[in-house]
């Protein structure tokens, strides 16, 4: 889970910190109930102001999530199917799909907690158990992602969990922010426990946790719920960025850059599904190459890659090569229609100056529309 550089481990952006090492089930060293949510990593000091994060999703997208999903769904459709023409089936812990309807939040889960699996999935902690009636699972996602909305949740709301043959519902019993190596209650017999970064809207990274705890209420035969309507599809985005001949596109990734990191926001009507999905991580990397692109541009005077990246926009001479450094945190904003993305705002400081770079999006392509420089 960590990107190695030199002889240091650097975390990047969203990294999901591994929860509790302990199984939550049958481990005589749990005390009192309890589980540990345990981060086990190691950073530089820079770390702690947000700054030098590898951007390991650069070039991710959004329909792997979308794919995994599908799939999900045709083996859960095909299963209940099974069921109603009366053939035997027995529900098999294992990879599923998560749901809770208060946030209309619809994702597929997986085992593990790596990069490939957080990339496109809620990732279900391996040394605990999957859920069940007896049994409590950990299952963790990043922010501004599949979790994002779980600061909405309240003590009652419903949590299901839906496997071949059986959907399990949970009930939320309560909500914590808390640092790492904290311990969290779990409910008493069977429940699930939601983990993510906190605020869910951070870029930068964060070691505070919020995690959400839910006990097990039943079961239902799968053959008992319409799966082809309770579970609809992920928003895929296809984006690019056309980079200037002769720019190095390494140059244009966070991990190349000394940048820190602010929050994203959303402008337009985004729908829930695309604020809980990998989308809005998918259209930030992308993003980010402009901003970048617009600084390597000034600092190299060179004013053909600027005419690229920014055709409309004049060029700054009085900028020409000076060395720009990041001086307050990088804001994203991104207009959403529905799941549609149609513009990024990237606002922050560059030698104590407030710099706002705007992208809209045309035929799946994002292009530099206008930069300001403040005072």
């Amino acid at each position: 889970m960590f990107v190695k550089k030199g002889k240091h481990f650097r975390q990047p952006l969203h990294m999901m910190p591994k929860p509790s090492r302990q199984p939550l089930h049958g481990m005589p060293r749990r005390p009192r109930g309890k589980i540990r949510v345990s981060i086990g990593f190691s950073l530089l000091a820079v770390a702690a102001i947000g700054v030098g994060y590898p951007l390991w999703w650069n070039n991710r997208s959004s329909s792997g999530a979308a794919a995994l999903l599908k799939n999900t769904s045709k083996q859960l459709i095909a299963t209940a199917y099974r069921q109603r023409l009366g053939q035997d089936c027995i529900a098999s812990p294992g990879p599923g799909v998560l749901q809770v309807a208060k946030i209309s939040l619809t994702a597929p889960v997986q085992q593990g907690l790596g990069n490939s699996v957080l990339d496109i999935s809620i990732g279900h902690d391996p040394l605990t158990p999957w859920p069940g009636p007896t049994t409590t699972a950990l299952f963790a996602a990043h922010d501004v992602s599949f979790f994002s909305h779980l600061s909405q949740l309240k003590p009652g709301d419903t949590i299901t969990y839906t496997v071949p043959c059986a959907t399990y519902t949970f009930a939320v019993t309560g909500a914590v922010v808390t640092k790492p190596g904290a311990s969290v209650p779990i409910p008493k017999g069977g429940g699930v426990v939601l983990d993510t970064c906190w605020p869910p809207n951070a870029l930068w990274y964060t070691p505070d946790r919020y995690v959400v705890t839910a006990r097990y209420v039943g079961t239902k035969p799968q053959g008992s719920i319409d799966t082809s309507s309770t579970v609809p599809s992920l928003p895929t985005v296809k984006i690019g960025f056309a980079i200037p001949q002769g720019l190095n596109p390494a140059l244009l990734i966070l991990g190349n850059n000394t940048q820190m990191m602010g929050e994203m926001q959303f402008s337009g009507t985004p729908s829930s599904y695309f604020e809980q999905s990998n989308a809005p991580l998918v259209i930030e990397a992308t993003a980010l190459q402009g901003w970048f692109g617009v600084i390597h541009a000034l600092e190299a005077s060179s004013q053909s890659w600027w005419r690229s990246l920014a055709p409309s926009v004049t060029y700054p001479t009085s900028l020409s090569g000076v060395n720009l450094s990041s001086t307050s945190a990088l804001s994203i904003t991104e207009d959403i229609d529905g799941t549609t993305a149609t513009g990024v705002t990237l606002s922050g400081g560059l030698n104590h100056r407030l710099v706002s770079v705007t992208e809209s999006i045309s035929n799946n392509e994002l292009s530099i529309t206008n930069v300001t420089f403040g005072a």
